[in-house]
């Protein structure tokens, strides 16, 4: 069941909606943040509007990662903009599933025994 979510969240979130921007171009929008410029505030608010997202899906029973309560917003763009450095064959995916991705690797939920 776990399974099945995953992969609908995952073809939602990548689907060709007219809102969803690619990561090359939030790599764009984050090259220069912290700097307060139009860019960085697109960086900041696709970055949050997507993890409010996520955050949304859990609270509905759909948990993908475990991340820390003491992670600040700070620290999941500079984590988001690194990923997208450190990943450049990637960048022709949506924005979304590379920050989902990012998120996966970073803070994989511990398996209870």
């Amino acid at each position: 069941m776990a399974r099945l979510c995953f992969i609908l969240i995952f073809y939602l979130i990548s689907s060709t909606a007219y809102a969803n921007i690619l990561g090359d171009r939030l790599k764009q929008y984050c090259a220069f943040y912290p700097g307060q410029t139009e860019s960085t505030t697109m960086c900041m608010g696709y970055i949050g509007g997507t993890l409010d997202t996520f955050r949304l899906f859990e609270r509905m029973g759909t948990k993908l990662y475990c991340e820390p309560k003491e992670a600040s917003g700070d620290q999941l763009i500079e984590m988001t903009k690194k990923y997208l450095v450190d990943h450049p064959s990637e960048l022709h995916n949506t924005a979304s599933s590379l920050i989902l991705k990012m998120l996966i690797e970073a803070f994989p939920c511990q398996q209870k025994r």
